[in-house]
């Protein structure tokens, strides 16, 4: 993220509160469930909206199976 502007300048990803553009990957914490991760991301994207009128932010399961 620190070299968002070098990398596609002219665009300031990293000021506005309202662009979609970020992934984050994770890992769940030892005895933590699917269903649990779910829930807790969904309380995180509904704050998240509520604090910028218009904004929806959505939480995607790409598990991976092996």
């Amino acid at each position: 993220m620190s070299v968002q502007e070098q990398w596609i300048p002219g665009r300031e990803y990293l000021t506005s509160a309202n662009l979609s553009w970020l992934e984050v990957a994770g890992r769940l914490k030892p005895g933590t469930s699917i269903a649990q991760a779910r829930a807790d991301l969904a309380v995180i994207a509904a704050r998240m909206d509520q604090q910028t009128p218009g904004r929806r932010t959505t939480a995607v399961d790409m598990t991976l199976r092996p």
